[in-house]
């Protein structure tokens, strides 16, 4: 191959690497908080495969490198930001669907391809000099993204040597066992509605739980509600056992939608690291058991320590990209039609049904504390009122699916309730949700809602059938109560 050919091969393969990268790296850099840098390999990878295959598309249909290269970045924008672009077009003409936009689309670059074909070769050094440009605006944004975010990456990394360093063996450490401690379950049912918001926004009387709850001994709390509508804060206050220190997006910056969701995601990640709520129980003689389903199915890197962890079985195991950095650059591209839906419905609909198995197949010679987080009534909707599974994704404006899967949950919880009490009737279960249906606004990333509807709570406790007082208590606060009932103290032994 002659060494002007080589150089105009490697330079546009090169100049079309940026673009192919900052996707995916623009992503990772915006959300290094939360996300794994182990996330980033597998969409970079098929934003490259699908770089090389248009890339070598373009050149048998160009018949040149640099004219490859071109066609190739403006497709690559095309790819990556598609689902802004069919926004646009569908705020012009609401009738377009995507079916109409990507043959478009594609009529179009393949037009473009054929009119490069045809220009003469002098024009080649105008396309070498966009091809520069392009490259190198790219190569920019990559270093700028990672600058803003280095802070950012230096932190997480204290963090996680600090969370590795402060989770030693609990062996040996346990108090000595009461024989009269009875086991403890928190169940977290997310985005549950309270029984009076779900009555005024759903016009479903959820009254027969209610009182199936207080049938069975629960003490039921009507008034009840928690400091936020984020359930990574709820999940903060929980866990640390304390709202202080916990700072509030709802305080901070109400709805804000880019910021307020990940406000906290630094002081959530070092609480979970530090687990204080399970070591609190290990430390009065309990083995801790955890069914985390917003790190199994949401991909959180943040885990919260316990002696046994629920784990779908080889078998049965798949993984969720709906908040992995592949499932938030696919949604903002074509590859959105691909792959949403039903790999993250099965694994939904097996985290859920596992665990409420799980919940009551627990036998143990200590005491137990099981903390079980479970992502239901909460999105994606994949379930309808009878439990069959259904695909209705995030679709917040036909109510019947948020309803649907809300009356499953109910049912199986139910189920669930009684199986426990049944097996244990000493046993002390604290049911709550994080907060009610927000209804996320159509096309956007917020709630319409007012705060005040959002944050009301589920919240029951099960105090061996004894009466405690709980009525209007937070989630945090029912806790306390709880702690201070069996223990006399929120401090560990």
């Amino acid at each position: 191959m002659p060494r002007h050919t080589l150089r105009r091969l490697t330079f546009a393969l090169l100049s079309v690497l940026p673009t192919a990268c900052y996707p995916v790296l623009f992503v990772y850099f915006h959300n290094a908080a939360e996300a794994p840098l182990s996330q980033v390999w597998h969409p970079l990878a098929v934003f490259v495969a699908f770089a090389a295959g248009f890339y070598l598309l373009f050149t048998a249909m160009a018949r040149d490198a640099i004219k490859a290269a071109l066609l190739t970045n403006t497709t690559l924008l095309l790819f990556a930001n598609y689902s802004a672009i069919e926004s646009l077009i569908r705020d012009i003409n609401w009738h377009a669907r995507y079916w109409h936009i990507l043959p478009a689309l594609s009529l179009a670059v393949a037009l473009a391809a054929v009119r490069l074909r045809r220009l003469h070769s002098r024009a080649t050094a105008g396309i070498w000099q966009i091809n520069t440009i392009v490259a190198t605006v790219f190569t920019l944004l990559i270093l700028l993204n990672f600058a803003q975010a280095t802070p950012t990456l230096i932190a997480k990394g204290r963090l996680a040597h600090r969370g590795l360093a402060a989770r030693p063996s609990t062996a040996g450490q346990r108090s000595a066992i009461p024989h009269h401690l009875p086991n403890v379950y928190y169940i977290l049912l997310d985005e549950y509605s309270s029984f009076d918001m779900i009555q005024k926004h759903y016009g479903y009387d959820n009254s027969a739980f209610a009182s199936l709850l207080q049938s069975s001994g629960f003490n039921v709390s009507y008034t009840s509600r928690n400091p936020s509508f984020y359930t990574s804060e709820v999940l903060a206050y929980l866990i640390s056992m304390s709202a202080t220190n916990i700072p509030s997006s709802v305080a901070v910056g109400g709805k804000d939608p880019m910021g307020a969701r990940n406000h906290a995601a630094a002081v959530y990640g070092a609480i979970k690291s530090e687990s204080r709520l399970t070591r609190f129980f290990e430390s009065h003689g309990y083995r801790t058991y955890v069914a985390d389903m917003y790190h199994l199915f949401f991909n959180n890197p943040y885990t919260l320590h316990s002696d046994v962890a629920y784990a779908l079985d080889g078998k049965t195991r798949a993984s969720s990209h709906a908040n992995s950095i592949l499932g938030i650059v696919a949604a903002r591209s074509v590859l959105n039609y691909m792959i949403e839906g039903s790999s993250s419905n099965r694994l939904y609909n097996r985290l859920v049904e596992g665990i409420l198995q799980w919940l009551t197949e627990q036998t143990d010679a200590d005491p137990v504390f099981l903390f079980a987080h479970i992502l239901c009534p909460h999105g994606p909707f994949a379930f309808d009122r009878d439990g069959k599974p259904i695909t209705g994704g995030l679709n917040w404006e036909d109510k019947s699916l948020y309803l649907g899967q809300y009356i499953f949950i109910t049912a199986r919880m139910s189920s669930v309730l009684h199986s426990l009490i049944a097996r244990d009737p000493d046993c002390v279960i604290i049911l709550q949700s994080d907060h009610s249906a927000r209804i996320w606004a159509e096309g956007k990333d917020y709630s319409d809602l007012p705060i005040a509807d959002m944050t009301p709570i589920l919240n029951a406790v099960y105090f061996q059938g004894k009466s405690l007082s709980i009525n209007g208590l937070s989630g945090l606060d029912t806790g306390l109560t709880v702690y201070h009932e069996l223990f006399g103290s929120v401090t560990p032994n």
